[in-house]
Parts: C-alpha cells; sequence; structure tokens
C-alpha cells in the first residue's frame, strides 16, 4: 500500500499531561454523533488532517513524564530505516530532548509546516518506511 509507505513525525517537549496530550487525539465524538450530526473534531483533526476523523491504525504516540534523547523517543517509530532521517532532522531543527512524539503514516496527508508546533509539538517532516 503506497499511500502508507511514509511516515510524519512530530516531536519534543509538552508540559501538558499524558491525558491532555492524549485529548489531542480524542475521536469520542465523532464516534458518538448520529449520522448527519454535527460533533466537535480533535485537535488533530482540525490542525493536521482537515477532516472528520483519521485511521487510528496508522498513528502512533510516544509520551514521558521527563524529557529524554530525542533517540531514545523514537523507539515507536515502526522502521527503523527512517530513524536516522529524522535525527538529522531534528539536529537541523535543534530539537536535542523530547518528552512527547507522534506519527501518522499517510503519504496523502495534507503537508504540515515544517519547524510549527503542533500540540506543542514540531512538525519534523514526512519520511520513507
Amino acid at each position: 500500500m503506497e499511500k502508507y509507505n511514509r511516515i510524519h513525525v512530530w516531536i519534543g517537549k509538552t508540559n501538558k499531561s499524558l491525558e491532555e496530550f492524549e485529548e489531542y487525539f480524542n475521536l469520542d465524538s465523532f464516534y458518538d454523533a448520529e449520522e448527519d450530526e454535527d460533533f466537535e473534531k480533535c485537535g488533530f483533526c482540525k490542525e493536521v488532517i482537515f477532516s472528520e476523523s483519521y485511521g487510528e491504525d496508522f498513528i502512533g504516540l510516544d509520551y514521558k513524564d521527563d524529557p529524554i534523547s530525542v533517540e531514545g523517543i523514537l523507539d515507536e517509530i515502526p522502521s527503523s530505516k527512517a530513524i536516522p532521517l529524522i535525527l538529522d532532522k531534528c539536529n537541523d531543527l535543534d530539537i536535542k530532548d523530547a518528552n512527547a512524539m507522534f506519527y501518522y503514516r499517510d503519504a496523502e496527508l495534507p503537508k504540515p509546516e515544517i519547524g510549527k508546533k503542533y500540540n506543542d509539538l514540531y512538525y519534523v517532516g514526512e519520511f520513507p518506511i
């Protein structure tokens, strides 16, 4: 599936609790709404994918209470070949440590702005997996 052979990565430090961080991705309103009923889009849907929902099978999150090395927070990335590229981009953006990261697998995702913050984390780019 060529659509899912790319990964978008956001990484950085957040002061949010785990619950607050995860709320950005909450699809309860979408799932609880009746057909043709208005509902509140999640933050990820509003800011990044510009859609009503996202594929939960294609997203990954990692959150730590305290910052660790960027390399350490990338353990959840589903492809080891992407990690050196992500580390290089983090270095370019002067991101040295992080306590949170999320990724989304979808080559057709509208391209977020590199270096812009989403849910307190910097978008670092799109990488092959």
